[in-house]
């Protein structure tokens, strides 16, 4: 005898397919930190990469030694640095100040300098 099944609608039957909308996320966009221009006075000390080289003092004059990427350049103070429009305005507080066009910059002078080749009058 052969035995037969009959299938039942239950498992022939699939199910509807239930669909629902995607919601797309807009995403949060955290806020950068802005970053100040740089001055003009600023901007060429970082594009010439200056730093601190050492100092001399003789009396009135008080020159300071300048790394740059193209050498070092000797400044005095209260004078145009040969070559450009850049004048070393100060020497204070362990900081050198230079001016622009009326804009300023500062060069923080390393506080233990062992390249300070000034004598002390």
């Amino acid at each position: 005898m052969t035995v037969m099944t009959i299938p039942t609608p239950a498992a022939t039957a699939t199910a509807p397919a239930i669909t629902t909308p995607l919601q797309t996320q807009t995403p949060v966009q955290t806020p950068q930190p802005t970053v100040p221009a740089l001055n003009v006075a600023q901007q060429w000390l970082q594009d010439n990469q200056v730093s601190y080289g050492g100092r001399a003092d003789s009396g009135e004059t008080t020159t300071v030694i300048l790394n740059t990427k193209d050498g070092q350049v000797f400044a005095d103070v209260g004078k145009p640095i040969p070559g450009t429009d850049v004048t070393l305005t100060k020497v204070a507080n362990q900081n050198l100040v230079f001016t622009v066009k009326g804009k300023t910059g500062k060069l923080l002078i390393p506080a233990s300098s062992e390249t300070d080749t000034g004598a002390q009058p």
